[in-house]
């Protein structure tokens, strides 16, 4: 056959020779899983919260126990965030092989992808992990400096202590 031209099912079983399809499955069993907790999500105000919060969040990806869901208004990733811990313990009991660990949260049109916050769960553990009086050490403003990069040096300091430190 011309190379020009192709079948219709040569194009398609090219596309999809990657995907696994337990890992469809997982992806299907996911999706419902999630639609189904937040569906039965309610409050005294609106008792459609939990379909609102369905209807406007999708799930982006799973990696390592962290769930990347997208929203498309902040109200939703707020209001996600109350309920986070009702969400996760859903998601445990539902689908537990999957280990879902975290659920993070994204506006859409972001680029924040799960390298992102891992990236950044990573730093944070690895300063929390040393004492303040480690950290105080290491950052220790030498006094050879001008004294205008001093004022800057302990400003940083004192908000990456704030920022890490003072969370613990």
């Amino acid at each position: 056959m011309n190379q020009k031209y192709r079948k219709a099912s040569e194009i398609i079983e090219k596309y999809f020779e990657n995907i696994s399809v337990d890992k469809m499955k997982n992806a299907i069993n996911i999706k419902n899983t999630w639609q189904q907790i937040l569906c039965s999500i309610k409050s005294r105000k609106n008792a459609e919260i939990g379909e609102l919060l369905a209807a406007h969040t999708k799930i982006i990806d799973l990696k390592n126990g962290l769930l990347l869901v997208e929203t498309d208004h902040s109200v939703y990733i707020q209001t996600l965030q109350m309920y986070n811990s009702y969400i996760l313990k859903g998601l445990k009991m539902k689908i537990p092989e999957l280990e879902i660990n975290t659920i993070s949260y994204r506006l859409k049109g972001s680029n924040i992808n799960l390298k992102n916050v891992e990236k950044f769960e990573e730093n944070k553990k690895e300063v929390q992990k040393h004492s303040e009086s480690e950290i105080n050490e290491k950052m220790t403003i030498k006094n050879d400096l001008p004294e205008e990069l001093k004022e800057k040096f302990k400003q940083l300091k004192d908000e990456i202590k704030k920022r890490y430190i003072d969370q613990t």
